[in-house]
């Protein structure tokens, strides 16, 4: 038991260790310069006790009636053990003890009456030394924190002894628990990393801006699902075969997605930390070089997956190529369309309309033809739905131009982008954006409605249904919505995201 400890059992005086010729008592290791380190920090641990202890009559007496801590670190240690519970000078010793690199291994820091160091406290113990017990343990032994991260010096007490290679001192003398276990540090080496690959991901996540990536999914899902022959049926869709073309086209298209974004957000950082500072560049959670050998190897990536003989379509390879070269063409100087708002629209909605929907649907119907499941006389790979989804989807990304401009007012001033919510006003924009969403769903569903009644009335009718649905949805969210207020226009520019999602969930639907 710690309480029973004398300062004579101190393995630099202990009688069983006066045989070892070799042994050297512990302040021959203490050199001049460690020791005056140690009581220079003596000096700070006692002054701030006399600072926080000040006004407090009972702490000052039982300062001054506690014997001076001596000047080796091992009797510091033995000296705060003897302590009796209630003596401030004590919480100097451990405060000490703990400042300085660890020169003895960890010591029992029971008081005489029981108490451990963590409640080996005066009841009005100054702030500053309870914050220092605060991260120790509470168990019967004291472990300093710079020895539980695995530092190397001395984790065990036959460390303090200089003994010759044949003259071992006894095992009972100098016994001690092991600190730092490699089981302990390969623990916390794992949660370390874990942590690290965790913000890694988060930060890639936020780069690569969530709600297009959604997109891009339901996209080419839908697309691909559309143009399975009525034949065939939908549960085509769990073959290997279209799974392996589906997966192909989809992660090729992501790089290319994160590709798009994440240069807006290399130029845009000046711009992004006033509209969007929450975004990684912008917040200082990616560096800017970081930032670009992120958007360069998506690049690669996207175009050297899209391109994989045996899996690749001239359809696939012309829309990698041409979402790519609009995105860098909306975002890149000297070229940055993005500066005139029409310009930035004619990207925006050719990627997500013409681009992507005709695109995808080509590669499809090239890929379900070379694997003979679409009939040798169907010659047209843009069937008239085809062309009817990418004029629905090319209006939808003027909308999306429109609105994601409106919440992003202030930022665009300063960096002198004339976009139409900065021409036109913000409220006039998003009632503009959401007059053209809403009349779109309704034309859609006529169209549906009259297609039901050529043939395949139930689905066709209930996807004209669910257009006149999506279209009031849109009208109803738009209605109190201040478009001035950045975070209610942005709220409502992500639903008109959500309502994008749901009308590809429709799409397959609709033969």
């Amino acid at each position: 038991p710690a309480s029973s400890i004398h300062p004579s059992d101190h393995p630099s005086t202990h009688p069983s260790l006066a045989h070892c010729s070799t042994a050297r008592p512990l302040p021959s290791l203490l050199s001049g310069g460690l020791l005056r380190k140690a009581r220079a920090g003596r000096a700070v641990a006692t002054r701030r006790l006399g600072e926080g202890t000040k006004g407090h009559k009972g702490l000052e007496t039982a300062t001054t009636a506690c014997p001076p801590p001596p000047d080796s670190r091992a009797s510091v240690a033995t000296s705060a053990m003897h302590c009796s519970r209630r003596c401030p000078r004590h919480l100097a010793h451990v405060l000490l003890f703990t400042s300085l690199p660890p020169l003895v291994p960890a010591f029992g820091a029971t008081c005489t009456k029981g108490a451990t160091a963590t409640t080996c406290r005066p009841p009005h113990a100054p702030r500053f030394l309870s914050r220092a017990l605060s991260s120790t343990s509470a168990a019967s032994s004291f472990s300093p924190p710079h020895l539980l991260r695995g530092s190397r010096q001395f984790k065990s007490r036959d460390q303090l002894m200089v003994t010759s290679p044949t003259k071992q001192a006894p095992s009972h003398a100098l016994s001690t628990p092991s600190l730092g276990s490699p089981a302990d540090e390969s623990s916390v080496g794992l949660q370390g990393f874990a942590m690290g690959v965790k913000k890694a991901l988060d930060v890639f996540w936020r780069f690569s801006r969530p709600h297009t990536i959604y997109g891009t999914i339901t996209s080419v899902l839908a697309l691909h699902l559309s143009m399975i022959p009525s034949d065939i049926g939908l549960m085509y869709a769990f073959d290997s075969q279209f799974l392996k073309m589906v997966s192909h086209a989809m992660i090729s298209a992501l790089f290319i997605n994160v590709y798009i974004v994440g240069l807006n957000q290399v130029t845009d950082v000046e711009i992004d930390k006033v509209n969007k500072p929450d975004l990684p560049i912008a917040k200082g959670d990616l560096s800017m070089k970081a930032g670009i050998a992120t958007i360069l190897t998506c690049l690669v990536a996207g175009i050297t997956i899209g391109f994989l003989p045996g899996l690749t379509s001239a359809a696939l390879q012309a829309t990698l190529l041409g979402s790519a070269i609009l995105g860098t063409l909306y975002s890149l100087p000297p070229f940055r369309l993005k500066r005139f708002p029409t310009s930035a629209a004619i990207c925006i909605s050719a990627v997500r309309g013409f681009v992507i929907n005709w695109g995808f649907a080509a590669h499809a119907f090239l890929s379900l033809s070379a694997a003979n499941l679409i009939s040798s006389q169907t010659t047209s790979m843009f069937p008239p739905q085809v062309q009817l989804v990418a004029l629905f989807y090319t209006v939808y990304g003027v909308v999306i131009a429109l609105a994601k401009d409106v919440p992003d007012v202030k930022g665009d001033k300063g960096a002198g982008i004339r976009s139409f919510s900065v021409r036109m006003g913000q409220g006039k924009v998003l009632a503009l954006a959401q007059w053209m969403l809403s009349a779109v769903h309704y034309l859609a569903a006529g169209i549906l409605a009259y297609a039901a009644m050529l043939g395949n009335p139930l689905q066709r009718s209930l996807a004209a249904l669910c257009a006149i649905l999506l279209g009031e949805s849109v009208r109803r969210q738009r209605e109190g919505i201040d478009a001035a207020d950045p975070a209610e226009s942005y709220r409502y520019y992500m639903h008109l995201w959500k309502m994008f999602y749901l009308s590809y969930f429709i799409l397959p639907f609709i033969r």
